[in-house]
């Protein structure tokens, strides 16, 4: 049976972090014959639950995750499999919302529903905690969620359910391995400053790097396919050295999004351990399909007017541009299904600064919500771009706390992925805004 489980940690001892407990959890029932982990997430930080009566020092910050698996066994049997590996981590009889090195939650099986004295399947808050159905809806975004439909307007989907409750966001740190892009070519002209942003993004926890080797800024020089991957195949095996399965952050570690519009690309970056390609160019290489076909990374379908951008050629001004996006959209996604793409794998992008004026792009980011009616979830790459040219005069490259302003915005807006520069500025400042807004 398909059952997903919670995992969470937010005591970490003087031997062990909360990453290494959650990891343990997760070697530990891997070694059980009878469980075979599917899908894990990414990990998410949120401020600790809290009654209004805890104590000062309960207040530490949880990591979240979850998890698909297969069980070939009873939920009950789960259940104590679960609760011994609890027991083996450490894990002691504690007050109610006390911080804890390990917390395994049961969280709904596809198949059946249970309910005994000791465990309720579906888990009864599976639908009110933010940090379960964000984990829960990045690995099943299409998954009809548990328990009676919130909206009969629209469809029971965890994606639609999570909107519900304002999901966290997932941050991809951008990587341009590029001479000549806007506001960073030339910084990481070695695989040691790659390594050290790998690092860093794995002690903050961001959920993906995106690299890219051809800028597609205005003017940029196109390169070729063969060029492309000389200035990303170092770097690449950097990745799939340091993130291996015997890292000590392994499956927690942060995801690898390869940005191109080359198939010949994409296909050699899946053998790194490419888990998602961002195709800037909205499938213009017919490849591209091809390998989607043949494997099952998720694909990001950006909307564009041309790339490298052409600043002469834009959306007409007197359209509705979330309108002309939305029919770009669907035409796309029906043109993916019929080619055997399922929409679960397809994450959109509104392609901020391709084929738009600066005006267009605000309208865009004001009304991003608009384009949740396309049921996918959304990324937005908005980070130092020439839009903020209307209220910004310093150097693109300066332009991070702008970049962060209209980050938190989109949160609020209920985007899914959320492309920066300085991912872990940008996540450091959304959890200090959760404590801020958590009520108890």
């Amino acid at each position: 049976m398909i059952v997903y489980l919670g995992f969470g940690s937010n005591l970490s001892s003087s031997q062990n972090s909360r990453t290494h407990s959650l990891k343990r959890a997760y070697e530990l029932l891997s070694g059980s014959p009878s469980l075979n982990f599917l899908k894990t997430s990414s990990l998410f930080e949120t401020p600790a639950l809290l009654p209004q009566d805890s104590e000062p020092n309960w207040n530490i910050p949880f990591l979240n995750c979850v998890s698909q698996i297969e069980f070939n066994g009873s939920l009950e049997e789960l259940l104590q499999l679960t609760q011994k590996t609890e027991s083996e981590l450490g894990r002691t009889p504690h007050k109610k919302w006390a911080p804890r090195i390990i917390d395994i939650d049961i969280l709904h099986c596809e198949e059946k529903s249970f309910h005994s004295s000791q465990l309720s399947v579906p888990h009864p808050e599976v639908l009110k905690r933010n940090f379960v159905l964000s984990p829960y809806c990045e690995i099943a975004p299409h998954s009809q969620g548990p328990g009676p439909s919130q909206d009969p307007n629209q469809p029971q989907t965890l994606l639609n359910i999570s909107r519900q409750q304002h999901p966290l966001p997932l941050w991809m740190n951008i990587v341009n391995l590029t001479p000549d892009s806007f506001s960073d070519g030339n910084t990481w002209t070695t695989t040691q400053h790659f390594e050290e942003l790998c690092q860093q993004a794995d002690s903050h926890h961001i959920s993906y790097l995106d690299v890219g080797a051809e800028s597609t800024r205005p003017g940029a020089i196109t390169v070729s396919a063969d060029e492309e991957w000389q200035r990303l195949s170092g770097f690449l095996e950097v990745y799939r050295q340091k993130f291996t399965p015997s890292h000590s952050t392994y499956p927690f570690h942060p995801k690898l999004s390869v940005d191109t519009r080359y198939g010949s690309t994409a296909a050699r970056a899946i053998e790194y351990g490419c888990t998602m390609i961002n195709d800037v160019s909205g499938l213009t290489d017919p490849y591209m399909l091809e390998v989607l076909q043949s494997c099952d990374v998720q694909y990001v379908l950006m909307h564009n007017l041309g790339v490298p951008v052409d600043k002469q050629k834009t959306l007409p001004l007197n359209c509705d541009p979330v309108l002309e996006l939305k029919n770009w959209f669907e035409n796309k996604l029906e043109f993916l299904e019929k080619n055997n793409i399922p929409r679960h794998r397809v994450i959109i992008d509104p392609g901020i600064g391709f084929g738009k004026t600066a005006a267009q792009n605000l309208n865009l980011l004001r009304r991003t919500e608009e384009l949740h009616s396309l049921q996918q979830p959304l990324l937005i790459g908005h980070s130092r771009k020439s839009f903020m040219n209307t209220f910004s005069k310093q150097p693109f490259s300066d332009r991070n706390p702008e970049s962060l302003a209209f980050s938190l915005k989109l949160i609020e807006k209920g985007v899914e992925y959320l492309r920066v520069h300085n991912a872990h500025q940008h996540k450091a400042a959304h959890l200090a805004a959760q404590h801020f807004t958590q009520e108890s």
